[in-house]
């Protein structure tokens, strides 16, 4: 079934983005697209940078004794999982688990690769929800009704607030052993998982055990995802002046959470094909913007996507190779 409605979401994606491209006028992209000339190149920067973030909040959720991997070691790492997670229908949970393989293949312990991925993501998506509900504020101006503006806000803190707390129930109650538990109550034996209980569980204690004596970490992890989060908008900011529609700060920032948010809701979808640039164009229409803009924008954050994702591969088939993998 999950196959059946993956392969579906696909089709009207590609159908959507077809439609949208369409409709914007083929030609009018182009021409916003021909308008980068020789700042082509550099498209990627924006994301690369705000990477950097990212990586330095994967760092800091690692334990303090389990940090010793090089920051050069982890950004590769990290651009090649995300990387998974943008070309595969995974939900973005297969590429945490490329992330998990190869820190292990650089002798990180396996229980605590595995808990810094669970936590990075955890406190990612807890500074996702904070940048989103920092989109909505900023978004508020711009909706005339007084009603849909609580509205808005209430939907951002409710489901945000409710999705966080439930997953750091699930972690402290012990998120992999409360999984094995659900199992055979049902009464399903999964022997991959069955052999590997005291290993599992003893990942889950490494999780709480952060939770409980690494405060600090804690604060600094979400600190960098949020400032990464940010950065990420200076992506809509630059590219948008680039291809000749300058937007505002405000306008990058809103643009770019609730963009992340209708890919939140399609990651069923491989890439969200179709469903990301249609939210985009929608956004772009809202404030005013060509949708040609929206699209053409739309085109090169999937462009960079693809090449972000090449790169992190090329790093880790370099640093694989190396010899000093430390």
């Amino acid at each position: 079934m999950s196959r059946k409605l993956t392969f579906a979401g696909g089709l009207v994606g590609v159908a959507l983005f077809t439609w949208t491209v369409w409709a914007a006028d083929p030609t009018q992209i182009w021409q916003r697209l021909s308008a980068l000339g020789w700042l082509a190149p550099f498209v990627p920067v924006p994301q690369l940078i705000a990477s950097v973030m990212d990586t330095l909040g994967w760092k800091f959720s690692f334990a303090a004794r389990a940090d010793v991997l090089r920051f050069s070691t982890l950004y590769g790492v990290r651009l090649a999982g995300e990387g998974f997670n943008h070309l595969a229908p995974s939900g973005y949970v297969g590429g945490e688990a490329v992330k998990v393989y190869l820190v292990t293949r650089r002798g990180v312990d396996g229980s605590d690769a595995t808990a810094s991925v669970v936590v990075a993501k955890t406190l990612m998506s807890v500074a996702e929800i904070f940048f989103i509900l920092t989109g909505t504020i900023l978004i508020l101006p711009w909706i005339r009704s007084a009603g849909l503006r609580w509205l808005a806000v209430l939907a951002v803190v409710l489901l945000g607030g409710t999705s966080i707390a439930g997953i750091f129930w699930l972690q402290r109650r012990g998120l992999f052993g409360g999984l094995l538990g659900i199992f055979r109550r049902l009464g399903i034996r999964i022997r991959a998982l069955e052999v590997r209980e005291d290993a599992l569980r003893k990942i889950d204690h490494e999780i709480l055990r952060f939770y409980r004596e690494e405060p600090r970490r804690f604060a600094a992890s979400v600190a960098f995802h949020f400032a990464g989060w940010i950065l990420g908008a200076a992506e809509v900011f630059f590219l948008s002046s680039w291809i000749g529609t300058p937007v505002g700060i405000t306008e990058a920032i809103v643009i770019d959470s609730l963009a992340h948010v209708v890919k939140g809701l399609t990651l069923f979808i491989p890439g969200s094909i179709g469903f990301q640039e249609g939210g985009i164009v929608a956004l772009y229409v809202f404030f005013g913007l060509p949708p040609a803009a929206g699209v053409g924008f739309g085109l090169l954050r999937r462009a960079r996507e693809i090449f972000c994702s090449a790169l992190g591969f090329c790093l880790v088939w370099w640093q694989t190779r190396s010899s000093a993998v430390r």
